[in-house]
């Protein structure tokens, strides 16, 4: 069983085997869903970025974020630009070098580690996924899916889900540009994050669900 497109077209292509599945990943929060606005407010845009600043993806995602994207955005849209990073924050290589990025940008706030984040998907408009490596089940971006929070991601971030279609459920970007024009478009109401927001969850429920998962694999299962 694979859990990501990427993985299931490499294991058939390497093994010419019927056996290897394709399984959607679930999450246990899919019932916190509230559907609500997304639509920013009073001109910012809340970024969320979830993850550990000591593990490699979320040090790649933020390093890029810091050192790539931030220095790319006009002052328009930079000074309009909320960023707040929640997960572990020890006093470690890969996280001390994420502070020392971070210095220069007051609009930047490390949460630390906490228990609870539902608050975090509830009261933010966006969460960012900037991460130069793919590896893993994409779990951050299908938790945003099951809560209907809106995701802004690179390319290979997002690489192996299955169902995205760019500007309809999802923002995918190839570089900086992608993610500036994008953050403008947002900050000018030329992208509704409602309609990203009711269409990720809507590609939850039918491709990723608790549902779907237990549906496939009875089918899987039963197969002869």
């Amino acid at each position: 069983l694979t859990v990501s497109k990427y993985d299931h077209k490499y294991y058939q292509n390497k093994f010419k085997s019927k056996n290897i599945k394709l399984l959607p990943w679930s999450t246990s929060k899919e019932n916190s869903y509230i559907k609500k606005s997304r639509k920013i407010r009073d001109g910012r845009i809340n970024l969320l970025h979830l993850g550990s600043t000591n593990s490699i993806l979320t040090y790649s995602s933020l390093k890029f974020i810091l050192k790539v994207l931030f220095n790319k955005l006009p002052s328009n849209i930079l000074d309009n630009i909320q960023l707040t990073v929640v997960g572990n924050n020890p006093d470690d290589s890969y996280s001390n070098k994420i502070k020392k990025y971070a210095i220069s940008y007051k609009q930047v706030t490390f949460e630390g580690f906490k228990k609870n984040i539902e608050p975090y998907f509830q009261s933010n408009d966006l969460q960012i996924v900037a991460t130069q490596y793919a590896t893993g089940i994409r779990t951050k971006i299908i938790e945003s899916f099951a809560h209907g929070l809106p995701i802004i991601s690179s390319e290979i971030g997002a690489r192996g889900l299955y169902g995205l279609k760019n500007k309809k459920n999802i923002l995918l970007c190839k570089n900086e540009n992608d993610f500036a024009e994008i953050l403008n478009d947002i900050l000018n109401k030329s992208i509704d994050l409602d309609f990203i927001s009711a269409n990720a969850r809507q590609l939850y429920e039918k491709e990723y669900s608790k549902l779907m998962h237990k549906s496939k694999l009875e089918e899987f299962l039963n197969q002869k």
